[in-house]
């Protein structure tokens, strides 16, 4: 059983760099910081496994436009998905995103809007992966 959260937030200002992956992490890592810095620092460990993953930020109907090395968002909204087995993990990145609702990521800076725990999806048979 695992654990998926939907953050949603609002575009403050709409400039990102390209290669944003590493601060989305290192955001993250922050909020759970916030809220549990033993849990954060125990994450952090260089060989250790770190249990959660998470998106790229999702920016609804791909309204945005590459201009050298800049993401420019076209939209008042994105998405940032969270999942991890550890419910610990998500508590404490939910209750670090309440205490401090504004994300400063690679220029862009965003503030949340909802956050939403999603229900685990049931997969059968068949099923179609994004990666």
């Amino acid at each position: 059983i695992s654990m998926r959260v939907k953050v949603d937030f609002e575009v403050i200002d709409n400039v990102l760099d390209i290669n944003y992956n590493y601060q989305v992490a290192s955001f993250i890592y922050r909020c759970i910081q916030q809220a549990n810095p033993d849990l954060s620092l125990d994450l952090h460990k260089p060989n250790g496994f770190k249990f959660f993953t998470f998106s790229r930020i999702d920016i609804p109907k791909k309204r945005f436009e590459i201009q050298e090395d800049k993401l420019v968002i076209q939209s008042d909204r994105v998405y940032l998905y969270l999942s991890t087995p550890k419910t610990e993990i998500a508590m404490s990145f939910i209750e670090g995103l309440m205490k401090n609702p504004e994300a400063k990521i690679c220029g862009a800076k965003f503030v949340v809007s909802n956050v939403k725990i999603l229900r685990e999806p049931k997969i059968g048979d068949k099923a179609r992966f994004a990666t």
